[in-house]
């Protein structure tokens, strides 16, 4: 389970009255591997432990399946977003990059 985790870009998880203690060791797995961690969470069921101070998280009621939607439209927003930092941040790196090669070639002739 770490390497799956270690190996996804993010990691979505939907926590009710009856999810597993396990759940918050693959939140640990995630934070430790620095990756965005999103979670559902049933209303009435309490935030504990890392789930409180590492996530994005968003409540929905269990009985009206329709609460999920906005949740859910929330993280995936949220992921997108982070997507199009990461590409970003990596198309100017490359610029910067090529800019300097250029540089160093043009001051070594």
């Amino acid at each position: 389970m770490r390497e799956k985790i270690r190996s996804c870009e993010a990691i979505v998880t939907i926590i009710t009255d009856r999810f597993s203690a396990w759940v918050q060791n693959e939140i640990g797995i995630a934070y430790d591997a620095g990756k965005p961690i999103y979670a559902l969470i049933q209303e009435g069921v309490p935030v504990e432990g890392i789930l409180q101070h590492i996530t994005i998280y968003r409540r929905f009621n269990p009985l009206n399946p329709q609460t999920l939607m906005q949740p859910v439209s929330e993280v995936v927003y949220q992921i997108q977003q982070t997507r199009k930092q990461s590409a970003t941040t990596a198309i100017v790196a490359l610029g910067l990059f090529l800019l300097l090669m250029l540089g160093m070639g043009a001051s070594s002739k």
